[in-house]
């Protein structure tokens, strides 16, 4: 059942929003569209023709060494390195993946992000098509609930920021139960101009 949630809302996202994103794949993807059965691979590369490869170069071959050796991906998974480490080296936005062990998993992917900083790298956003989807898609019953109710929210105080705010330390104030405060993570002005410098630049994704 999930398979096949799964390829309907990739060939949505594919008919219907790939136009939005400069999409590219590696031959590591074609190596894998290639296989299985030959009608179905037939059609998966036919799909694929026109679109732009990522070359697989030595700084991907030492970032996918790396996340090896830090025990991130297991033996059988060094293909997934590879698809991560491909997608960081040549400076893709996004890469789309329906594999969430190994790459569209937020926990996981702190752990690869951090690899890249320390050696220089911004690593894409690892995530699956159905986040790429618009909100017109398809309405959840439970979701629609709470968009009512925080909307009908929002209403009473017309929609003023300060008075939400103040609303909700209102509640704050009324419940037994404490608040903590963690604070936020800051961006060194470095990465802060680098931010700004990649503003307009296009949206790369990596189809995986």
């Amino acid at each position: 059942m999930r398979l096949a949630v799964h390829q309907q809302l990739t060939m949505e996202w594919w008919t219907r929003h790939r136009p939005r994103f400069e999409v590219f794949v590696s031959d590591l993807v074609l190596l894998e569209a290639s296989r299985g059965d030959r009608v179905a691979a037939s059609k998966r590369l036919a799909e694929l023709a026109g679109i732009s490869v990522l070359q697989t170069n030595e700084e991907a071959r030492e970032l996918a060494r790396k996340f090896v050796n830090r025990w991130l991906f297991p033996k059988k998974a060094v293909e997934d390195a590879f698809h991560v480490a491909i997608a960081t080296v040549q400076g893709m936005d996004f890469l789309l993946s329906w594999n969430c062990w190994h790459i569209a998993n937020a926990e996981f992917a702190e752990q690869l992000r951090s690899i890249c900083e320390q050696l220089g790298y911004k690593m894409p956003i690892l995530c699956t098509p159905e986040q790429f989807m618009d909100t017109k898609r398809v309405k959840d019953e439970i979701v629609e609930e709470i968009r009512r109710v925080r909307e009908e929210h929002a209403a009473r105080f017309d929609y003023d920021v300060d008075a939400i705010y103040a609303d909700l330390k209102r509640l704050e104030q009324q419940s037994s139960e404490p608040r903590i405060s963690l604070g936020p993570r800051r961006i060194r002005p470095a990465e802060v101009e680098a931010e700004a410098d990649s503003v307009g630049s296009g949206r790369r994704t990596q189809a995986r």
